[in-house]
C-alpha cells in the first residue's frame, strides 16, 4: 500500500507539472492521513470506507485533499493524461463485460477539498454533487477547543488531547506541540500543534496521521480549472443529502456517456445500479444542516 501511494504521488507530481510553473504559495510541510468513515446503505448494509489524504501546509494557507481524487483530476487535465484515463476506463469495462457490479472503475473517493486561508481568515471548500463542482467559504474562528489533560503517543510524538463541538459533531483530537503548526486534517485547526489524530462519535469519521515531513512544493488549486458553482455550506449539504452517492453517480455517468463523453461507447446500455445501491443514508462530517 505504501509503495502504491508513493507511486501515485510521483505520477501526480508529473501530471500537475504545468500548474507548478505558475506562482503559488510554497509548502513547508506535508502530512499524510488515513481517513476512515462509515457508509450505511439503505438496505442496512454497513461498510467502513477508507481514503488516503494529504495536507500541504504553507505559512499563509493549507490544502487538504484525496490522493486518488487529485490524481484522476490531474490526469484529466492534460491531453496525454486523458488518453491514459480513457484507457483505464476501457480496460475496466472490458474486464466487467457490462456488469456494473464487476467493473472496477477508476472513480474518485473523497471529493471534498479544503483550503484554509489563514491570511484571509476563511476556509474555502470545493465539493461535488449531482455532476457539478461547488465552492463555498466560511470564516475561520468557528472551531473552539477545550484542551484536556490526557497524553498519548502518535507516530512517535507526544500528543495532548483536546475536544470541540463543531457543526453538529463532538470531536476528540490529539495534537503534537512539538510540531508548531496550528493546522490539521479536513477543517480542523487552531490547536498549538499539528493535529495528529481526530475522531467523532464512535469513530464514525476518523483521521489518523501516517507521516509528516518538511516538504517544499507549490500548493496548487484543484487541477483542471473546473467550473465552480458558488453556494453556501448548508445548501450544499442539503443537496448532497438528497442526492445519490458521488461515487455511484460518477460510475453511472461514465457508463451512460461512454469514455469519450459523447455517448458513443457500447456500454451505454449497461444496467444502472439499483436504488439500494445508489442511496446512502450515513451522515456526513457535519450534521447541523438537518
Amino acid at each position: 500500500m505504501k509503495k502504491f501511494i508513493v507511486t501515485l504521488l510521483g505520477l501526480l507530481f508529473i501530471a500537475s507539472g504545468s500548474m507548478a510553473k505558475k506562482k503559488y504559495p510554497m509548502s513547508i510541510m506535508r502530512a499524510s492521513y488515513d481517513y476512515d468513515y462509515n457508509f450505511t446503505f439503505s438496505d442496512g448494509e454497513n461498510k467502513r470506507k477508507h481514503a488516503d489524504m494529504i495536507l500541504l501546509i504553507a505559512p499563509e494557507m493549507s490544502r487538504f485533499y484525496s490522493i486518488k481524487t487529485e490524481f484522476l483530476d490531474s490526469l484529466r487535465d492534460t491531453p496525454n493524461g486523458r488518453k491514459i484515463y480513457h484507457q483505464m476506463i476501457s480496460d475496466a469495462m472490458a474486464k466487467g463485460h457490462g456488469d456494473i457490479d464487476a467493473i472496477d472503475m477508476p472513480c474518485k473517493d473523497v471529493h471534498t477539498q479544503v483550503t484554509k486561508w489563514f491570511d484571509k481568515g476563511e476556509i474555502s471548500v470545493i465539493d461535488f454533487v449531482n455532476m457539478n463542482n461547488y465552492v463555498y467559504t466560511e470564516p475561520i474562528g468557528e472551531l473552539q477547543w477545550t484542551i484536556g489533560d490526557s497524553l498519548r503517543t502518535v507516530l512517535g510524538y507526544e500528543c495532548q488531547q483536546a475536544f470541540a463541538d463543531y457543526h453538529g459533531r463532538r470531536w476528540t483530537a490529539w495534537f503534537a506541540p512539538e510540531i508548531p503548526v496550528t493546522d490539521g486534517p479536513w477543517k480542523l485547526y487552531g490547536l498549538p500543534g499539528l493535529i495528529m489524530e481526530a475522531s467523532c462519535e464512535e469513530d464514525e469519521h476518523k483521521f489518523t496521521i501516517t507521516g509528516v515531513e518538511k516538504f517544499s512544493q507549490p500548493v496548487t488549486p484543484k487541477p483542471g480549472n473546473p467550473v465552480l458553482e458558488k453556494t453556501d455550506r448548508i445548501s450544499f449539504l442539503k443537496e448532497k443529502r438528497a442526492s445519490i452517492s458521488g461515487s455511484d453517480q460518477e460510475l453511472n455517468a461514465l457508463l451512460l456517456m461512454g469514455v469519450d463523453g459523447k455517448g458513443s461507447d457500447s456500454y451505454r446500455g449497461a444496467t444502472k445500479p439499483s436504488e439500494s445501491q445508489q442511496t446512502i443514508i450515513h451522515d456526513f462530517l457535519e450534521t447541523d444542516y438537518r
